[in-house]
């Protein structure tokens, strides 16, 4: 009895030390997220003013959500969460949200997760412009893709602790030294285990991240991306297992409402089909059709043309090798694909809910393009303004033609007069259609549209030429 006394007396002081060291770590914790708060306080307040502007209408909206009625009505409870293998969704909503409630809190803590993500993502790519900063995180914020996800309240914070944690699995991995980087899997696993299409994003935020490290000329690159491919496997791992073992505790089988849209038959007996039906996703998305979003975005194409060019022209501008140049510009294309990769698995067919990766792609795109170097702007502003600059004017001058000619002439054809063939056209004949059904303009629009194109040769053919004069 006396040894036992003595045991636990002994035990006291050490308890003490534990709570000490742990209240201790959690002050410089704290310390830390509010010094860091500090420091990106200016760019925290442009994105939560950027956020506001794409999300105020559901923010003011304090009804109940249709996919919260959706899911009650069909009897959508948590566990079925682990059936379909969301079991990192089922701790969050058990935890977080287990009664139903006004999706302003959920999309606000979604939202603001996804600034967090955002933030630890550009500190652990090492990107220190304010500038680029922003760029970043108001594509990823307001890309179309995202705001779906985000009026969905179930799945939008979810979605929005999802990019937190891949951020957080960055972070990690750029801070840690040695076999410490490894531990980054832990939040890569809870990640994929919210919604596993969040594994493409994953995959690509250490792209990008293997792309900053190569255009910064790290050395012992090969390690770095045989860490990187370490920690992304063994998160996977990790989401298995955490599958298995919920499935076990819930004594329940897996939903086939994954397994059934897998077409494994498909990409085997007709590739083709499926290739063809994953190019035109991607030309859809990218090019900015209304079959991706429900509406056209013609300034889709033109960001990702003008960042792809701006940063081929930034990679052109080093002091490297032609191997790693095209390399490098290689990796920039490959960004773009991740996203796609689950229409190999579902014979060519996607959904925009099945893209949440797809925003990152799009913003790491453009971040590269204005990499360290005031090129990249050039490029994407010049060529973002010149389509402007060029449709207003051109709107102008059709506006003088059609006074001059007494009201004969479509001032929208003017709109035509610029080198983006046949987009420009298309649209002008989408707009005429809306006013009048019955007023065609394609074919003059294109006549339009082929001068501006010829236009731009000869523009380009004379700054050449002047090249020379001015370049030395």
């Amino acid at each position: 009895m006396i040894a036992l006394a003595d045991s636990r007396h002994a035990d006291k002081p050490s308890q003490r030390r534990v709570a000490a060291a742990t209240e201790s770590k959690a002050r410089q914790v704290g310390r830390s997220i509010q010094r860091a708060v500090r420091q990106e306080a200016m760019v925290i307040g442009v994105l939560a003013a950027v956020t506001l502007a794409a999300y105020g209408f559901e923010l003011a909206h304090l009804g109940a959500a249709l996919d919260d009625d959706y899911w009650e009505l069909a009897g959508f409870t948590a566990p079925k969460w682990v059936r379909e293998g969301r079991w990192g969704l089922h701790l969050l909503k058990t935890v977080l949200f287990p009664d139903r409630m006004p999706p302003l809190i959920p999309m606000l803590l979604g939202l603001a997760f996804s600034i967090a993500g955002i933030l630890l993502l550009l500190r652990a790519w090492g990107i220190a412009s304010r500038a680029q900063q922003i760029g970043f995180g108001a594509v990823a914020l307001t890309f179309p893709g995202t705001v779906f996800s985000y009026v969905l309240p179930i799945l939008g914070y979810g979605i929005g602790i999802g990019y937190f944690c891949i951020g957080l699995s960055l972070y990690m991995y750029a801070r840690a030294v040695g076999h410490r980087k490894l531990m980054a899997f832990l939040p890569a696993a809870f990640a994929i285990a919210i919604y596993q299409q969040l594994l493409m994003a994953l995959a690509m935020a250490f792209l990008i991240h293997l792309a900053l490290l190569a255009f910064r000329k790290e050395p012992a690159l090969g390690r770095h991306a045989a860490a990187i491919a370490a920690v992304n496997l063994l998160a996977i791992a990790t989401y298995a297992l955490g599958a298995r073992l919920f499935l076990a505790i819930y004594a329940t089988t897996p939903s086939p409402y994954i397994t059934g849209r897998v077409e494994l038959a498909t990409l085997t007996s007709d590739p083709v089909r499926v290739l063809r039906g994953t190019m035109d996703a991607i030309l859809a998305v990218y090019l900015g059709r209304t079959a991706a979003y429900g509406l056209r975005i013609p300034l889709m194409g033109i960001l990702i043309g003008t960042a792809l060019v701006g940063f081929a022209a930034h990679v052109w501008g080093l002091q490297r090798s032609p191997t790693v140049k095209l390399g490098l510009f290689a990796t920039a294309l490959l960004i773009m694909l991740p996203p796609f990769g689950l229409g190999a698995l579902t014979g060519g067919v996607l959904r925009m809910r099945w893209l949440p990766s797809l925003p990152m792609a799009v913003a790491g795109v453009t971040l590269l393009a204005t990499l360290e170097t005031r090129r990249g702007y050039q490029f994407v502003l010049t060529g973002v303004v010149a389509f402007a600059v060029g449709t207003a004017a051109g709107l102008v001058l059709g506006k003088i033609m059609y006074l001059l000619s007494g009201k004969q002439i479509n001032p929208l054809i003017g709109a035509a007069g610029i080198s983006a063939f046949p987009m420009s056209a298309r649209v002008v004949q989408k707009v005429g259609l809306e006013t009048n059904p019955h007023n065609h303009l394609l074919m003059h629009a294109a006549g339009a549209n082929t001068a501006g194109q010829i236009a731009s040769v000869v523009a380009g053919g004379a700054v050449l030429a002047l090249v020379p004069f001015f370049g030395g």
